[in-house]
Parts: C-alpha cells; sequence; structure tokens
C-alpha cells in the first residue's frame, strides 16, 4: 500500500510518499506544482481502502457540486483533481499551524477516491482542529463530485474529546 500525505509548512508544501518496502519520496515547493507532480506520477499507484469515518457533522454537497459542474462547463482546471476539489469544499487555507492531507484511491480505475483534510493548531482556546472526510467520485464528463462529506473537531487537552467527533469543546 502506498500512503500520501501533504503538509503545509513556513516555507511552503511538502509531499511524502511511503510505499510499503520503505521507499520513501519526498517533494518540497509551491502547492500546485506539488500537486500537479503528485497527482501525474504517483496518484496511480496508490491503493485504496475507505476508512471508516468517526461520528461527524455531514456537509452539504449538493450545492457544491453543482457549483463544480459549472466550473467545469467553464474550463476550470480545478475540477479535474480530487484533491484540488476536496481542498475548494474545505477550504484551501486555514488559520492553523499545519494541513495534513491524505488521499486514498484504486490503482487500476481512478473512479473513486477518499479524501481526509487534517488541520491542527488553531489559535482556539478549546479547538484544537477540525477533519474533513470527503468521499468522491469521477463523473463521465471527466471531472470530479463529492458524494458523502464530513467535518469534526477535536479539543485542546483539557477542554473536552481530543478524539474527532461532532462533540463540542468545552
Amino acid at each position: 500500500m502506498t500512503r500520501l500525505s501533504l503538509c503545509r509548512s513556513k516555507k511552503g508544501y511538502r509531499a511524502t510518499i511511503r510505499r510499503r518496502r520503505g521507499a520513501l519520496v519526498k517533494v518540497r515547493g509551491s502547492l500546485a506544482g506539488t500537486l500537479l507532480l503528485l497527482i501525474l506520477v504517483f496518484v496511480p499507484m496508490i491503493d485504496v481502502r475507505l476508512p471508516a469515518w468517526s461520528a461527524a457533522d455531514s456537509i452539504p454537497v449538493r450545492d457544491f457540486n453543482r457549483m463544480t459542474r459549472l466550473a467545469h462547463d467553464k474550463g476550470a482546471s480545478w475540477t479535474l483533481s480530487p484533491l484540488l476539489v476536496s481542498l475548494k469544499l474545505a477550504g484551501e487555507t486555514c488559520e492553523c499551524s499545519t494541513r495534513r492531507i491524505e488521499l486514498k484511491s484504486t490503482p487500476e480505475a481512478f473512479k473513486d477516491a477518499a479524501v481526509k483534510i487534517t488541520d491542527q493548531g488553531y489559535l482556539d482556546d478549546s479547538i484544537r482542529g477540525y477533519q474533513y472526510s470527503l468521499v468522491l467520485r469521477r463523473v463521465a464528463a471527466g471531472y470530479w463530485e463529492v458524494v458523502e462529506a464530513t467535518k469534526a473537531r477535536n479539543c485542546w487537552k483539557g477542554r473536552g474529546h481530543e478524539d474527532f467527533s461532532n462533540a463540542p469543546c468545552s
């Protein structure tokens, strides 16, 4: 199994691809360049095992999918990548110290994908981070739409639950 992660730091974005037998590839640079390299070269090698998501708040996706279809009709290239579609839904930037993005898909038929975006280190006295879990599928026209999306939070130590769920922090 191959695992892909994308992290944001002060120096830009860093992508790491870990193979089961220890092979490791690291890529640094701008977000667009890093994502393009990952999508074109490494995404076809990634296995998918759709995870069981924790209890979280459901995000309505009907209007977002309508906007994605309209953007695709106008030639927007971000609609052709499950990572970029996920970032559009979750927010392209965050006011957090760390953003981790995981993509899982089948290499044989790149038609379904699961994306998990984890933001940690918010400057909030209660909420430590958010986790977006998305399931996407590629439609016949070639663009990606969100099938299911959830958002969960975790709390700082002593302020409630430390795992991701929809329960409020204190």
